[in-house]
């Protein structure tokens, strides 16, 4: 079995798009794979976590800069290098924290490609 990165079609290998993973990453998001139809979604394990790393990351930031704030450290000196952690370190967990997989299709939307509930009666 060929490894595949995080952001590929599970079967067929194809990336998907920075646009799908990053601005339309909705946890309940499902897609069809351009290349072979199949229908993906995002790991919701990978993706709790990455959100907990995400908000523990924040809180971490927001500690040493109101640990700096306290100290009477001036913000010039450690804003811009606070900032930029948090950045790579986003960057860093978006790129290897997250994970396309197949989606159950029983699911999936309707389909007219609406979020409304199938009536079954």
């Amino acid at each position: 079995m060929k490894a595949r990165p995080n952001h590929c079609c599970p079967v067929c290998g194809h990336p998907v798009g920075v646009k799908r993973w990053f601005w339309r990453a909705w946890i309940w998001a499902r897609w069809k794979c351009e290349s072979c139809g199949t229908l993906l979604r995002f790991d919701f394990r990978r993706r709790l976590l990455f959100g907990l790393f995400m908000g523990l990351l924040f809180m971490t930031a927001f500690g040493i800069a109101l640990a700096f704030l306290v100290l009477g450290i001036s913000p010039w000196l450690w804003t811009v290098p606070l900032f930029v952690a948090f950045g790579f370190a986003f960057v860093f967990v978006v790129r290897h924290g997250d994970r396309v997989a197949v989606a159950d299709p029983a699911y999936s939307t309707a389909k007219d490609g609406s979020h409304a509930s199938r009536n079954y009666a």
